[in-house]
């Protein structure tokens, strides 16, 4: 935004380790939401700003420099929260994970809907970044499972295999937090309005994955060694099990069978389903 010459007002934003952020030149005009936008550049990608403090008080997303009295010297306050993000053993984009795991194609709304679902110019991260816990028991899961990749998961429409994933910085919400990790977006670009609300067609079901240990976190009849024994492990290693998919408004979808490990991090296996 361009700043009239002479009304400049210099900020230095901190964080709450009292580390400086970054120094910006603001204008009078702009608003928080314009002073988070641009410090976004400076912050990594598993995080974003929560709030701009000044002093013991939140600024307002619509309150401009000059309403909130900021002027040259102040020094605000950055409070970061966590971003869930997806880190697989074969890192690549949010699109081509969903070509990957699309059953033969993507996953998309159908019908009318034949276009990606997922945002574009997202990249999921590799498993050597993931948080140590997590890491180790995907690791586990796939030193008992090395051929995931080429074992049917899940059988629908369609038959779909499978890969280990986890997610860091979830939240308490597991939902959201595969929504969030997956890239997946609201709409299908091409529908508008006339989408279906992906997100709020997603589902969580609550699971015990004790109870599978006879057909697999997947309920196949005749479920692989290999998928019992990483149902074993996530039984054993995982907490608040849960399994994530969509309901028949969204045609091919992502399915997430996971838990959460010890250190709050999601680890689970990646398949998906058709249905028409």
């Amino acid at each position: 935004m361009a700043i009239a010459p002479g009304t400049e007002v210099n900020l230095e934003v901190k964080l709450l380790s009292g580390q400086t952020l970054a120094t910006v030149t603001a204008g009078p005009s702009w608003t928080t939401a314009d002073l988070k936008k641009l410090l976004g550049s400076h912050v990594t990608p598993d995080k974003r700003i929560e709030s701009l403090m000044h002093g013991d008080r939140a600024l307002g997303l619509q309150e401009t420099v000059a309403a909130a009295g900021l002027v040259s010297g102040v020094v605000l306050q950055a409070v970061l929260i966590g971003v869930p993000l997806l880190h697989v053993f074969r890192p690549c984009s949010a699109r081509e994970l969903s070509e990957r795991r699309g059953c033969g194609h993507m996953w998309l709304v159908g019908g009318a809907g034949e276009v990606h679902i997922v945002a574009d110019h997202v990249q999921h991260s590799g498993m050597d970044s993931a948080p140590q816990a997590g890491k180790e028991v995907a690791t586990a899961m796939a030193t008992v499972a090395p051929d995931l990749e080429n074992i049917i998961v899940l059988h629908s429409e369609s038959e779909e295999s499978g890969e280990i994933l986890v997610i860091s910085s979830p939240g308490q919400d597991p939902k959201q937090a595969c929504i969030s990790a997956l890239a997946l977006l609201d709409r299908d670009p091409e529908m508008g309005e006339s989408s279906p609300n992906i997100h709020e067609h997603a589902t969580l079901v609550s699971k015990d994955w004790n109870e599978h240990l006879e057909r697999g976190f997947s309920c196949m009849d005749e479920a692989e060694g290999s998928l019992l024994a990483i149902t074993k492990i996530m039984a054993d290693s995982l907490e608040q099990h849960f399994e994530f998919s969509f309901d028949d408004e969204v045609v091919t979808a992502p399915v997430i069978y996971g838990g959460y490990a010890s250190d709050g991090s999601i680890v689970g296996v990646l398949s998906a389903r058709v249905w028409t």
